[in-house]
């Protein structure tokens, strides 16, 4: 994957690849990026593979990822974009909870991470970050992980799911989005009875004493991250950048 400046004397654009499962995400990321003098969405995908393809194709110069596609994972689109184009930097925007996958992601490979619902400002900002080399994330998880790194503590935040292993995680989350064994073996190119065991270790960790257990946490956990804000309706967008007659 090589990029390529044209001749034209007009600067290029920085181009950007979108990856969402939600047509709405999508839209407003479009919006909000295209509105900028100096950079412009080069692609949408809504799950991974078609993300892969479109990298391929269209050679962004960055990467939007959200965790959950539409019948992927967005980690393991992460670390094969890591593995297959090194110098692309990728940035995860997602509802899900930062102290828990920022981390996952970080070992995967991303460049930086952002929970939906921040202002347009803030997107743009972190999203120019990412793109000048340097690493983003909230203040809140920068200020933990420096003094993880000052006071040389374990990376270990105290979330109740940390103790699951990045695929237990996967696997906990599709259970929550009402995935049974065999689909969620099939999305993740696995043996029905490895995901079974997964289960089962999943079960342990958390302390639980039934596969119904497991799911019904499964399911409260997933609906409670659903619930958490995406993005500023266009709308709002439109509204915050048009000047009012007052």
């Amino acid at each position: 994957m090589e990029r390529e400046s044209p001749g034209s004397s007009a600067p290029r654009k920085r181009q950007v690849l979108v990856v969402d499962d939600h047509t709405s995400v999508r839209m407003s990321l479009r919006f909000v990026i295209n509105g900028e003098p100096d950079m412009v969405v080069c692609g949408e995908a809504e799950d991974a593979q078609p993300a892969l393809a479109m990298a391929e194709q269209t050679c962004p110069d960055i990467a939007i990822v959200d965790i959950a596609l539409k019948k992927s994972h967005g980690l393991d689109l992460i670390r094969d974009l890591h593995s297959r184009y090194p110098s692309l930097p990728v940035f995860v925007h997602s509802a899900h909870s930062e102290e828990l996958y920022a981390p996952l992601c970080f070992e995967c490979g991303a460049r930086g991470y952002m929970n939906k619902g921040e202002d347009v400002q803030t997107i743009v900002h972190a999203i120019r970050t990412v793109l000048e080399g340097n690493v983003y994330l909230s203040p809140r998880m920068l200020k933990w992980f420096t003094r993880c790194a000052l006071t040389r503590e374990t990376i270990e935040p105290r979330h109740p799911l940390r103790t699951l292993s990045p695929r237990e995680l996967q696997v906990f989350e599709m259970l929550g989005r009402g995935l049974d064994i065999k689909e969620i073996a099939s999305q993740l190119s696995l043996d029905h009875k490895t995901v079974e065991l997964y289960r089962q270790r999943i079960k342990a960790k958390l302390g639980v004493q039934s596969a119904p257990e497991v799911l019904r946490a499964a399911t409260l956990w997933t609906d409670s991250t659903a619930a958490e804000p995406e993005l500023a309706p266009t709308e709002s967008i439109e509204s915050s950048s048009t000047p009012t007659n007052e």
